[in-house]
């Protein structure tokens, strides 16, 4: 028995929500990481161990992403479930745009010497397109939750998740206001200081109504900040065990963030989804007697 591409035993959507769960841990980490490491260490080569962890997360992402694809052509997804497919095809080119990134910034060292900072063309990059892959897969498991007979806690619950991701992914634009080793030759020295608080308060004030209106759950913008919060405890995590002296801080908006969520989850209550009009599996699929 062939099953549907949207069916909940669909081993291949599961391992995709897998996949970029652990891409996002390994990528925030190893971001965080590589800023610590340019404070610490300087830039030494490509290969260094915080740009492996970063890449070493596009490559989980693009191989399940390839699978998803493969996949959907088998089951004809362009004329059966072209939403869906043209999802995975953004997925594709989010993961290719990382990947894009890559000579991009070591083209960019050559031309601009070191360059630590966050803001140049292709760490933008690689942020947008690290954002844009988990903002994918989490469209990918609303349109299978949407679709389904049933709502599924597990893609319900992860949908927050990778809102918390793309959170922590939009702050990390000004990651360099996070470590107090921040040299004082630094070119964000110069920076106003009312920026890195006011993007991150608006960041998450987006990113909050955007998850309320994505998902279902009268909590999810609670979810979306613990899936930050633990996001964000990683890097400090692992920057210790390593030894370094560079350390990105406890996020110092927490409150104000938890303030915001809470305020969401009273005031906007979630809508009631009415499914009965959909039919599973759909008429397409369904094995004849």
């Amino acid at each position: 028995m062939r099953l549907h591409f949207l069916h909940p035993k669909s081993w291949y959507i599961e391992l995709l929500a897998a996949s970029g769960l652990l891409g996002m841990m390994m990528s925030i980490t190893g971001a965080y990481w590589d800023i610590g490491w340019h404070f610490d260490y300087g830039r030494d080569t490509f290969w260094s161990p915080p740009h492996l962890l970063i890449y070493g997360s596009t490559m989980l992402a693009a191989v399940f992403f390839t699978l998803n694809f493969a996949i959907a052509l088998i089951h004809d997804l362009r004329h059966k479930d072209h939403a869906l497919f043209i999802l995975i095809l953004f997925g594709l080119a989010s993961v290719g745009l990382i990947f894009l990134s890559a000579p991009i910034d070591e083209l960019w060292h050559r031309l601009f010497g070191i360059d630590v900072q966050i803001m140049s063309l292709p760490h933008l990059m690689l942020l947008f397109g690290g954002i844009a892959g988990g903002m994918m897969i989490m469209a990918i498991l609303r349109y299978h939750a949407l679709h389904a007979r049933h709502r599924f806690l597990l893609e319900t619950i992860l949908i927050p998740c990778f809102f918390g991701g793309a959170l922590a992914g939009m702050i990390l634009v000004f990651g360099e206001s996070e470590f107090t080793t921040l040299p004082l030759w630094h070119p964000v020295q110069s920076r106003p200081l009312w920026v890195y608080p006011v993007f991150s308060l608006l960041f998450a004030l987006l990113v909050f109504m955007a998850v309320k209106y994505a998902s279902n759950l009268q909590w999810s913008a609670t979810i979306t900040l613990l899936a930050y919060v633990f996001l964000r405890a990683l890097p400090m995590i692992n920057n210790y065990l390593w030894g370094m002296e560079s350390m990105p801080i406890v996020p110092p908006f927490l409150l104000i963030f938890f303030a915001i969520a809470l305020s969401l989850a009273l005031v906007l209550k979630p809508k009631t989804h009415v499914h009965s009009h959909l039919h599973w599996p759909p008429k397409s699929d369904r094995i004849k007697a």
